[in-house]
């Protein structure tokens, strides 16, 4: 049986000096009892342990050297100070949002100077009032536009206030995360060199290009930019979209129209599972969400509460993962804010982003729509904290969340993550490949291999995906929905379940597509609006392997990229 809320104690809010100071040895956040007791270690547990690590790219990885195994502590302090990060996306961000801004200021400029010069030769009976008195002329679009660079002004200052806030360096912990094979061989890591692989092996007589150019992304404005992979969501505008839609109650239907159905599939998926009734963590857990964003959807799966007659539980241990590390500090430190609310501490508050104010001019409605804020984190979060403090005692376990930062398939194509995960969730995820094909091995080598294909005593991983397949600018390869069925089912899932959803549902804001849903009592915002039809499907690996070894992945994805002009793994 399952709780219809989720609920967890409150975290201990981060030190003033947060951005230089780590909460603890492994970069995390820690719940503390009402009473200010760590809940971390010996206690028996009845608080969220919210750790962040962070995986480098393996470019700005330094050469490790035959005798690097025998290192002194001081070269592996160096080493170690080489890999972390050194949060300078946290100022690129922020440098770009004011930059945008002024963009946004001098085109309403130019507007405006056009406005007025057009009225002044069109209208020049209103010629003194023009020079004198322009505020007695509100209906002249000059007048408007002036007004307008005002509110734009303030609104655009107060989101760089709070993006200064969010987008501070964080304590974060080197490596992988703790959810590892332990089995597996760490000569067996990314930074492997792979078997040669001679260009007669690939097939040259059956392609129909026989040159594929060196990858570069598309829009890259320098080399660094054209190295990415996946292209992170590092644009602090991006960020603003992603907290409002995760953490304020303005985004309550979208979520409520996404991670419902993820939730209710993995609940729903436990209840099958093969458990004895002394195991505390399901079977299909850890759960794995790549491209976690800004973590709600991460963090909601961490709170669930199984109900099992008399004993409470948290099923769940979640690991979050992303490649921007500009998001993971935003997610980070809107931890902390909830943790403090839900704490009573009167230094925090909550907070006003304005989500819409530096959109596009075209397609709007009314202008004053532009100026609603968007308070985070919602009510509804912080009461769930608060609720369980006095509940905390009739749980037998705690609450998990891992959020780690890095590349998806350099992180997880490694044996030392094979088979480790018991549910893979990807929410708006799949169309950031740049090869599809990378993506499903990935998660095929992550996910828990089935004993039995009986569904009643399955004890295999399960992939649950929704989201549409908007393939990102960087991707090579962008097959359609019913050719990446064929792709799944050919790398060695079954498919359980497979839905294009009928119903449109808005990306950003729910009266996109349903009026009466948001705050403008039925007046849309736009003349356009942003929607899709998600993609919905529930996939296992089968019991036989797919054509490729898994622990052979890393050399296979290393040919793969060698192959098709990308950059390789190491």
């Amino acid at each position: 049986m399952w709780a219809t809320t989720s609920r967890t104690t409150p975290l201990t809010s981060a030190s003033p000096d947060a951005d230089t100071t780590p909460a603890d040895a492994h970069g995390s956040i820690t719940v503390t009892n009402s009473d200010g007791r760590s809940a971390r270690g010996g206690d028996s547990g009845r608080g969220l342990k919210a750790a962040f690590y962070y995986v480098p790219p393996p470019h700005l990885v330094p050469p490790i050297t035959a005798s690097s195994t025998s290192m002194d502590a001081q070269t592996k302090e160096e080493f170690t100070e080489k890999c972390q990060p050194t949060f300078l996306e946290l100022n690129n961000a922020l440098r770009k949002y004011r930059e945008m801004s002024e963009g946004v200021i001098r085109q309403l400029s130019i507007s405006h100077e056009v406005a007025l010069r057009t009225e002044r030769l069109l209208f020049p009976h209103h010629q003194r009032k023009f020079n004198y008195e322009p505020t007695n002329l509100p209906l002249f679009l000059s007048c408007q536009i002036e007004s307008k660079i005002s509110k734009v002004s303030e609104l655009l200052e107060q989101n760089s206030f709070v993006l200064e806030e969010l987008l501070k360096p964080f304590p974060v912990s080197l490596g992988l995360s703790h959810f590892t094979n332990a089995s597996s061989s760490v000569s067996q890591s990314a930074s492997s060199t792979p078997p040669s692989t001679p260009d007669f092996e690939l097939g040259e007589t059956q392609t129909l290009a026989r040159y594929i150019p060196p990858y570069k992304m598309r829009g890259a404005i320098n080399e660094n930019d054209a190295l990415l992979e996946e292209h992170p969501y590092d644009e602090a505008s991006q960020i603003i979209v992603h907290i409002a839609r995760d953490w304020s109650s303005d985004g309550a239907q979208v979520r409520q129209q996404t991670h419902s159905w993820i939730i209710d599939e993995l609940k729903y998926h436990h209840s099958y599972s093969n458990m004895d009734g002394s195991e505390i963590r399901s079977l299909l857990s850890p759960v794995l969400v790549p491209g976690a964003g800004a973590g709600r959807l991460a963090f909601d799966i961490a709170l669930l509460e199984d109900l099992d007659g008399s004993k409470k539980r948290y099923p769940f241990a979640v690991e979050a993962n992303d490649n921007s590390i500009v998001m993971a500090a935003a997610t980070y430190h809107t931890l902390n804010n909830i943790i403090s609310l839900s704490s009573g501490n009167e230094d925090n508050v909550k907070r006003s982003l304005y989500p819409f104010v530096a959109d596009s001019f075209s397609n709007e409605v009314a202008t004053e729509r532009r100026w609603e804020p968007s308070s985070f984190p919602d009510d509804q979060v912080v009461s769930q904290l608060k609720h369980h403090s006095s509940t905390k005692s009739v749980f037998t376990n705690s609450p998990e969340l891992v959020y780690s930062v890095g590349d998806f398939v350099t992180t997880y194509a490694s044996p030392a993550k094979k088979g480790v995960y018991g549910s893979i969730v990807t929410c708006f995820f799949l169309d950031t490949a740049t090869n599809i094909y990378e993506y499903i091995f990935t998660v095929r080598n992550l996910l828990r291999k089935p004993k039995s294909d009986s569904a009643e005593q399955r004890e295999g991983g399960v992939w649950i995906n929704f989201g549409p397949v908007q393939w990102h600018r960087n991707a090579q390869l962008q097959p359609s929905v019913n050719e990446l069925k064929d792709l799944i089912q050919l790398a060695g899932f079954e498919i359980k379940y497979w839905e294009v959803e009928d119903e449109l549902i808005a990306y950003r804001h729910p009266e996109d597509v349903h009026l009466a849903s948001g705050k403008g009592s039925g007046k849309p915002r736009f003349t356009r609006s942003e929607a899709y039809r998600p993609l919905k499907f529930i996939a296992v690996p089968t019991m036989g392997d797919a054509s490729i070894s898994s622990t052979s992945l890393l050399s296979s994805l290393e040919q793969v990229r060698s192959s098709t002009g990308r950059r390789p793994l190491n």
